[in-house]
């Protein structure tokens, strides 16, 4: 897909401010169990303060974790990793987690600060990505001022999430409805997206309980052998 060349913004680009949210207020029905999948642990860590880390590291202004089911146990988890990175973590709750991805984009959208210039959407399930990739995305945007940045697979198509979305987009984010995320807005995107390839084992989802599985024992190699999931944190 052929992307168009933006221009540099007139601002200077270390002036812009990119606010970055943690989308972690589902429940996850295809994953096992009552605790919320946030909480599943790969490596010892919950999930969302793998994502929490990376945004953190990456440099947004203010990072916002906005949570649902069993909110406060998976803030409290969040928090602990914000207090180790000597970070702040805003938490927003999203009372209508219910009724799907797009009111938690509304309830962290709400809390993004008038002077944000852009804002960096991060799924809670994607524990292999880094602060580094995020990064990339931010750097995409602070040079060529684009509209909209994308990761991108291996295959170069444009994934949902990690995706920045400058101030003149966030009216799009704030008209999906329903189950409908970042990559309902990205499906229809032409000239004004620019992708950043990312490792296609980065952007590996954690949908169930085996995945999680299959990707920790992954991590560790064939000599660990099938491994238990864990989950931590209460209710």
């Amino acid at each position: 897909m052929k992307r168009q060349q933006h221009t540099s913004r007139a601002r200077d680009p270390r002036r812009l401010r990119i606010a970055g949210m943690v989308l972690a207020a589902g429940r996850g029905r295809r994953f096992r169990g009552e605790r919320p999948k946030q909480l599943a642990a790969m490596l010892g860590e919950p999930l969302v303060c793998h994502a929490c880390r990376a945004l953190l590291g990456c440099g947004v202004d203010p990072a916002i974790l906005v949570v649902g089911f069993r909110g406060q146990a998976v803030a409290r988890a969040a928090l602990e990793t914000a207090t180790q990175a000597r970070a702040a973590l805003e938490v927003v709750a999203n009372p209508a987690w219910r009724s799907g991805l797009s009111s938690s984009v509304a309830a962290g959208l709400a809390q993004v600060p008038q002077g944000a210039d852009a804002l960096l959407l991060v799924p809670a399930d994607q524990p292999l990505l880094a602060a580094h990739h995020l990064s990339a995305l931010l750097e995409t945007y602070r040079r060529t001022g684009a509209p909209m940045v994308a990761a991108a697979d291996g295959a170069g198509r444009p994934r949902g999430a990690p995706a920045l979305f400058a101030r003149s987009r966030f009216a799009l984010l704030a008209r999906l409805e329903g189950d409908s995320g970042a990559g309902a807005i990205l499906a229809g995107a032409t000239d004004d997206l620019l992708t950043v390839p990312i490792p296609d084992e980065a952007l590996m989802d954690v949908d169930t309980a085996d995945d999680l599985v299959r990707l920790e024992h992954a991590i560790r190699g064939p000599s660990s052998g099938p491994r238990t999931v864990s989950q931590t944190g209460g209710t």
